[in-house]
């Protein structure tokens, strides 16, 4: 099957993403495409999506309900959406961002242990250690009520989850050196401290080059 024609560009999902659906146009009144930077990508919208876009902008000023956690949401209330659940939104994308990003790289930057069963067994028990849900997934889990994890507020409680994510970042091409030295409880917070920066900007690097 043939690729759908044309591919939206970053900018056309931006248009979209940052604007309210109004009823699709996808030409001037003279059948030429629209004069303007947002208004042509809004009409390649148009014409990617068709028939889509205009049940979407029904749906969203509809009576239709959505469901959110257990909550009913009505589609309209959208339009201004209570702040609570924008942090909920936001923060799940997040979090199941990075750990379906954490999981893809893993795989590509990792892949020469794909082939040893063993090893892949404990490298997911590794990225399940990464949180403290112990899952990769977000939308099953309750909201945390205070830091923790990764972005726990000490180190002595941080410190078990950038130990297991330091061992599957050392796996991983192009991984330094330095982080082949476990982290240890006896070492100084400063060190600590530096070590876990160190894995960050490792993984951002990583994801950068990689994505």
């Amino acid at each position: 099957m043939s690729p759908p024609s044309p591919l939206p560009r970053s900018q056309s999902w931006r248009d979209l993403l940052i604007t309210q659906p109004t009823t699709p146009q996808p030409s001037s009144s003279s059948g030429q495409m629209p004069s303007g930077k947002t208004g042509k990508s809004k009409a390649k919208l148009d014409l990617f999506f068709g028939d889509e876009l205009s049940l979407l902008c029904q749906f969203w000023t509809g009576s239709q309900m959505l469901q959110w956690r257990g909550q009913k949401i009505k589609a309209a209330m959208l339009d201004n959406p209570p702040h609570r659940l924008i942090q909920q939104i936001i923060y799940e994308i997040c979090e199941q961002s990075f750990r379906y990003n954490l999981l893809e790289l893993n795989e590509h930057l990792a892949g020469h242990m794909r082939l040893d069963r063993e090893a892949k067994k404990c490298r997911m028990e590794l990225l399940h250690g990464i949180f403290p849900q112990h899952a990769l997934s977000m939308w099953d889990k309750d909201f945390s009520t205070r830091n923790d994890g990764l972005n726990a507020e000490s180190f002595q409680d941080a410190l078990p989850y950038f130990e297991n994510f330091r061992q599957v970042l050392i796996a991983w091409d192009g991984a330094p050196q330095d982080l082949k030295q476990p982290f240890t409880e006896s070492m100084p917070e400063g060190e600590k401290w530096q070590r876990m920066k160190q894995c960050a900007l490792f993984y951002v690097q990583s994801f950068y080059d990689n994505t």
